[in-house]
């Protein structure tokens, strides 16, 4: 039997949904499209642009989750 080292191990355990490729910020005066103000933001760990804005981290935190969701 092969032994994987530890790197192998935790290439292999890692998949596409553990990782966590978006997350919630608070920008203060951030204001959304339509140019309302929306402080609270998804923002993408791949690219560090901002993915959408909210009015409340609550708003941005169901966001976030069913953008894992539907992934």
């Amino acid at each position: 039997m092969k032994k994987l080292d530890f790197k192998q191990i935790y290439e292999k355990s890692l998949t596409e949904e553990q990782l966590l490729l978006e997350y919630v910020k608070h920008i203060p005066g951030h204001k959304n499209s339509k140019g309302e103000i929306a402080p609270w933001v998804i923002i993408s760990h791949t690219t560090n642009k901002i993915i959408s804005s909210h009015k409340t981290k609550e708003d941005a935190k169901k966001h976030l989750q069913q953008m894992h969701i539907f992934k």
